[in-house]
């Protein structure tokens, strides 16, 4: 395939697929109006919160270059900072981006962190089973990789239909839980047993396990959360739990990075303990192959004699497939804790009748 075309094609994709969501929405939408909320647009609000974000997802993702650097520490203690100047902000103005009376209801909060919960898991296990393990640790092509990874993806959509029903029927607190719990034990599943001599066969299960689990719990984490919000609100509660999902998404993917990146530098280094002339060329060709660069990587070893070569790659390899299941095991915890969270908070509180949007000219 990259004879034919490079993988940045694929972006193209995104066009037609908006063209086409732009003309659906147009469609669906008309003779409908919304109430619009009073006030000015919070341009301050949005400054500071994404800024804060930005800085914080970055200095997460640096770390696993170095704790130490300015621009790890440095990042992560601006973004902080300008989090916690953009709550105080958010409290003293008429009109703001983010109103924080919403948690006040514990419908919209345990939909909130739940769903935070879930894409802080799921992002990162797209991103590092469905690509670095399946690739860098198994062999398979990308072809192969992408293949396999519908297993999940495909079952999470195939499950998103039935769990608003069920939803309907229990209200969202049953299905976050037990969706979040599914999560949980899948990817504990993966951190307890995938190695680098895992199989297929092996990995249906918690493949699967894990789609049933995202796809039951998006529909019941938006019906809880949108179920709480007034209609004057419905864009901010909206635009909050799309947030929710996205944003911890980034920062559950910039601190898995930063475990894979130290577990797997410390490993290759400590297995070449008894040759220190290779540890430094070993951390350097893990360092390359973890950033994609294969010819750096292949630079890195130019000139040692074949054995150390494979004493090398081999020792990468197992300390990447020890550090992705590792990860897999922190990610296993915050699925857990979500799930705890969402049964404590929402229970078996069902959701009010929905709102729904008032044709034009209606009263």
């Amino acid at each position: 395939m990259m004879d034919i075309a490079s993988w940045r094609w694929v972006f193209w994709v995104a066009l037609p697929l908006t063209a086409a969501v732009i003309a659906v929405t147009l469609v669906a939408t008309r003779g409908y109006t919304s109430v619009i909320s009073r006030g000015t647009y919070d341009w301050i609000g949005l400054i500071l919160g994404a800024s804060g974000i930005t800085l914080l997802t970055y200095g997460l993702q640096n770390s696993s270059v170095s704790w130490s650097s300015p621009a790890t520490w440095g990042t992560i203690a601006a973004g902080i900072a300008l989090l916690a100047i953009f709550a105080v902000v958010e409290t003293r103005i008429a009109y703001p981006l983010v109103d924080f009376g919403l948690w006040k209801e514990r419908l919209f909060s345990g939909g909130f962190f739940a769903e935070s919960a879930v894409g802080f898991v799921y992002i990162p296990f797209l991103v590092f089973i469905g690509s670095l393990y399946f690739i860098n640790v198994l062999g398979y092509s990308p072809g192969k990789a992408s293949s396999v990874i519908l297993i999940t993806t495909g079952i999470c959509m195939v499950f998103e239909p039935p769990a608003g029903r069920w939803v309907d029927k229990v209200g969202p607190g049953l299905p976050i839980t037990v969706s979040l719990l599914m999560q949980a034990a899948a990817l504990a599943w993966m951190g307890l047993f995938f190695s680098p001599t895992t199989t297929l066969g092996q990995m249906v299960i918690p493949l699967a396990l894990m789609g049933i689990g995202v796809g039951l719990a998006l529909p019941a984490c938006n019906t809880a959360g949108m179920s709480a919000v007034d209609p004057e609100r419905a864009g901010m509660g909206s635009g909050l739990m799309q947030m929710t999902f996205n944003i911890p998404a980034a920062l559950g993917v910039g601190l898995i990075t930063s475990i894979i990146g130290g577990l797997t530098t410390s490993e290759v280094r400590s297995s070449h303990d008894d040759r220190p002339e290779l540890r430094e060329t070993a951390a350097r060709y893990a360092d390359a192959v973890q950033d994609g660069d294969m010819a750096r990587a292949n630079d890195a070893m130019a000139g040692l004699p074949q054995d150390s070569v494979d004493a090398i790659k081999q020792a990468v390899l197992t300390a990447t497939s020890d550090a992705i299941t590792v990860s897999m095991l922190v990610l296993a915890a915050v699925a857990l804790a979500g799930a705890i969270f969402a049964w404590v908070v929402i229970g078996r509180r069902r959701t009010p009748d929905h709102i729904e949007m008032t044709p034009a000219g209606a009263v």
